[in-house]
């Protein structure tokens, strides 16, 4: 009998639910619950998916791949077994899958496919979710989890046509909240959906972890990180973790079991200690419902009832601080992880009128991960290869479309990265001035992103970008995180520093201060650039040139860039004799900039990865090297914010994480300069180095595992490496003329 399938892909947990006229059902993916966890596990060729996926890789974890939803649409491939992996591909496994077991467990394939996805993704994380529908070959509809999880509620509540209801979902890897209308015909969005892709149940499941082993800290410092036996007992541990968060939704305390070689012991965890603990982040998530409030028109008092859907959503404390708030005592659904799925198959019905997308059928581009007349093995050789040039190419289609007006158009106050506890707390008179009225100013166009010179062959995960010294000039130069030179690619006279690389490693820009009458110390290294500015370079030493040359944007005094994960943006400073600086977004191509913030000094500016802020340092006092913290929407629509409000302004040097969940940057402290990290929703502040160095210029590694940054801690300026906890530090470049700004990554 023909059949609806209604499928919710989550960052944590996947759950699918069939009705063939009879009702919803779920189906049962697992063989320990009706869900699976979105884990897939490479064995020999093949991506594992689910309860297996997840038993093996306690054993082998380089193997198993998880929360790749958060990555949808990141450039930086994820290495698993040591092979290269888009989200997209990783993703649309795990979707072929689900279909796969579908078509088994009823005899057929299905009439009809539902899929849901964030209600805050945008334009361009839509278009990439169609190219996971394509590359899994499914024919789907994709529909907002929230409108899904309205649609299941009402299915076991009264809602009446006008019916308002706030929909909160807290799930595994994302957060959003959006209010949704009772329609005639089903449910239909008010306002603007609010979110945080990168605030979710493995991050409190993260707290948790590291409350727990900072407990054990006098304990376990003598363990070997790449001891697999330790390697085994941490995910263990990680595991006793999460389920100490769920028996902390009923239970006032919680034992959490540790088994580590020489070590065996218990931590008692109790419901108050772990609430204080993920208070922060679920203020953001408070704030985040009062602006999709206040961008549906609404106040509390209009809403019927406010829906609590994902599993963390169950936690205690949610409902306690949504009802504080609002008034409004929430409504848990039925079963957190099954409520999505059974709301989307009830959408597939003939009557639901989706006003979303139908993905189109397959490509052969699709077809080219399956093998004929058998299931898709997904080999790493031909099909993923395929497959991944069929994302790049996709991925290229759409970044062509954007302009810098996409991002003008955004919400200023959605931002992904939830850099701020606060995000909507006016900038105070002791830091930096408001933004002032963002202006635009359009030059003539002068090439296209797309000509910017580009090698072949992307610059290797192992290797980053540094400035060194010669017998005269600064150059840039690439080297193997090993400390071995491999090439130098800047050879003119003057100095080339700050060099800033793209998304996909290809190329980079970096700043050229011009020799007065020198020449170059290079026999025949070619004409010497003699004007000052930013310029472009493919990573293979080809193609150099100047970034701008004609227009206002090529008049403006730059400062070293960040540069937006799609390729379209930078943000950087641009410096005026007697004037505060000015923050600044343009378009790669230089056909249009606008101001978006000014103080009378800032520097190191750099895009959250969700692409909607802007983060930098600023002060008041102009000659210091160093400041406050700041973030400001990118296109300059709001105040900016702190991103550490109350904290000392000796800041500088940001770097996000590749995954946006952490922020790198170099302190002032009592011990001189040090590297510092903090969450993305501004906790879990702590130090890294405390060598007296100075220590600065941090910049991650393209796994987010480690970090590379500057010390002087040998008395000279040396390149050093550790672990993104601040373990294993290491001396990676001693020279005594190495200059800082090393990019491993994009900041």
């Amino acid at each position: 009998m023909p059949y609806s399938l209604g499928v919710d892909l989550g960052t944590t947990f996947t759950a699918a639910a069939v009705d063939d006229g009879s009702g919803p059902t779920m189906v049962g993916l697992g063989n320990r619950a009706l869900q699976i966890p979105s884990v897939l596990f490479l064995d020999d060729g093949e991506l594992v998916v689910g309860e297996p996926a997840e038993r093996r890789g306690s054993v082998e974890p380089d193997h198993v791949v998880r929360e790749f939803k958060r990555r949808l649409g990141d450039h930086v491939p994820l290495l698993v077994g040591g092979s290269p992996f888009s989200a997209e591909i990783l993703t649309a496994r795990l979707l072929e899958w689900v279909v796969e077991r579908a078509t088994e467990r009823m005899g057929e394939a299905p009439a009809e496919v539902v899929v849901t996805h964030p209600a805050n993704w945008g334009p361009f994380k839509m278009e990439v979710f169609a190219q996971v529908m394509t590359l899994a070959d499914v024919r789907a509809r994709l529909v907002p989890e929230p409108v899904a999880a309205a649609a299941q509620y009402a299915s076991r509540a009264r809602v009446e046509v006008g019916d308002k209801l706030a929909v909160y979902d807290l799930g595994g890897g994302t957060f959003d909240v959006c209010v949704v209308e009772k329609t005639e015909d089903g449910f239909a969005v008010l306002g603007q959906p609010e979110g945080a892709e990168r605030l979710g149940g493995t991050d409190l499941d993260h707290a948790l972890f590291g409350e727990v082993m900072a407990a054990l800290a006098d304990r376990t410092g003598d363990l070997n990180p790449d001891d697999p036996a330790v390697t085994i007992g941490l995910t263990r541990l990680r595991r006793e973790c999460v389920e100490a968060k769920e028996a902390l939704s009923t239970d006032m305390a919680a034992i959490v079991p540790v088994s580590l070689p020489g070590l065996t012991t218990t931590v008692r965890v109790t419901r108050s200690e772990f609430e204080t603990l993920i208070r922060p982040p679920l203020e953001v998530t408070v704030a985040a419902m009062r602006r999709a409030l206040r961008s549906a028109s609404l106040g509390p008092a209009d809403l019927t009832a406010i829906v609590l859907i994902g599993g963390s959503s169950r936690i205690p404390l949610v409902g306690e601080m949504l009802q504080r708030a609002f008034g409004l005592q929430p409504a848990l659904d039925t079963h957190p992880k099954h409520d999505v799925a059974l709301g989307a198959v009830r959408l597939a019905a003939p009557r639901a009128e989706l006003h979303e997308s139908v993905v189109a059928p397959s490509t052969p581009a699709a077809a080219s991960v399956r093998a004929p007349g058998s299931r898709a093995r997904w080999p790493l050789a031909a099909g993923v290869a395929s497959a991944l040039a069929a994302v790049v190419i996709a991925t290229l289609v759409i970044q062509a479309r954007g302009t810098l007006d996409d991002s003008v158009g955004a919400s200023p106050t959605r931002d992904g990265s939830a850099v701020s506890a606060n995000p909507n707390r006016p900038t105070p008179t002791a830091t930096p001035k408001p933004t002032p009225t963002p202006t635009v100013t359009s030059t003539r166009p002068e090439s296209r992103a797309a000509d910017l010179p580009r090698a072949a062959v992307a610059l290797p995960a192992d290797e980053l970008l540094l400035t060194r010294k010669g017998k005269v000039d600064w150059d840039i130069w690439r080297m193997t995180i090993g400390g071995v030179d491999t090439k130098r690619l800047t050879l003119g006279a003057g100095s080339d520093t700050r060099s800033v690389l793209s998304t996909d490693r290809r190329t980079f820009i970096y700043l050229h201060e011009a020799a007065a009458e020198s020449e170059s110390e290079i026999p025949g290294a070619g004409p010497t650039p003699d004007v000052d500015g930013l310029r472009v370079m493919a990573v293979d030493g080809t193609g150099d040139r100047r970034l701008f040359t004609e227009g206002t944007a090529a008049k403006l005094d730059l400062g070293r860039p960040g540069w937006s994960r799609d390729g379209t943006k930078l943000a950087s400073r641009s410096r005026t004799q007697g004037k505060p600086d000015q923050l600044v977004v343009l378009s790669i191509d230089g056909t249009s900039h606008r101001t978006i913030a000014e103080a009378p000094i800032l520097s190191d500016p750099g895009f959250t990865p969700d692409g909607r802020r802007v983060t930098y340092w600023a002060s008041e006092r102009t000659g210091v090297d160093g400041g406050t913290l700041m973030s400001v929407p990118v296109d300059g629509g709001a105040p900016p914010v702190e991103i550490l409000p109350g904290e000392p302004g000796q800041d500088a040097d940001p770097a996000w994480s590749p995954d946006g969940t952490t922020l790198a940057f170099r302190r002032q402290d009592r011990d001189g300069f040090n590297v510092w990290v903090v969450r993305s929703d501004g906790t879990g502040l702590r130090r890294l180095t405390s060598a007296r160095g100075p220590d600065q210029d941090p910049s991650w590694s393209p796994d987010g595992r480690r970090i590379v940054f500057r010390s002087a801690r040998l008395g000279e300026p040396d390149m050093f490496v550790m672990n993104a906890d601040g373990t294993d530090q290491k001396l990676v470049v001693h020279h005594p003329e190495v200059d800082g700004g090393p990019a491993w990554t994009r900041r």
